[in-house]
């Protein structure tokens, strides 16, 4: 007897799953989980220049500190729409709209704080030098892909100093 109840017993999460379905929440749980795993979903490099804003019916508003990484991330709508239906295992995000914000709070000293004389002598090596390459080749105008390209190397040659260095970056 105990065993045939057993088998009608559900698991505590079956039934909270059941629940927030049944009220229209389980999505809205999901959207606000994108904060807590935005650094994993698009990597350290792009999570320093932007943090989710809003996110509501398939429309995700991400704030993006610079300029130039604003006109990167244009170019990246595609691969972070994929990115982040693929952590949440659907199609959550639908359009991403990119939004001009001041500094992201993250606890991250500014790059400009650092001298040039200090990271620009780093080498980067063959295999990065190829990605960079690939990525910026998708690039049609040569102005801009040369740009994006610039940023890239300078954004690499600066993580790569910080990590010898163990310098912890702050955004002003």
């Amino acid at each position: 007897m105990l065993k045939k109840e057993m088998t009608k017993l559900e698991t505590i999460g079956s039934i909270l799953q059941a629940s927030l379905r049944k009220l229209g929440l389980q999505s809205g749980i999901k959207e606000h989980a994108i904060w807590d795993a935005w650094d994993g979903i698009v990597g350290d490099r792009i999570a320093r220049f932007s943090q989710p804003e809003s996110i509501k019916n398939g429309l995700l508003v991400i704030k993006v500190s610079d300029p130039v990484w604003m006109q990167q991330l244009q170019f990246m709508k595609d691969i972070i729409m994929a990115k982040v239906n693929e952590y949440f295992k659907e199609s959550l995000v639908k359009r991403i709209y990119l939004k001009m914000g001041g500094s992201i709070s993250k606890n991250v000293t500014h790059h400009e704080d650092i001298a040039p004389e200090k990271w620009n002598s780093i080498e980067l090596n063959d295999n990065f030098l190829k990605k960079i390459n690939l990525e910026v080749n998708k690039i049609n105008d040569s102005h801009l892909r040369e740009s994006v390209k610039k940023l890239m190397i300078k954004e690499e040659k600066l993580r790569e100093y910080r990590r010898v260095n163990k310098v912890k970056l702050k955004f002003k």
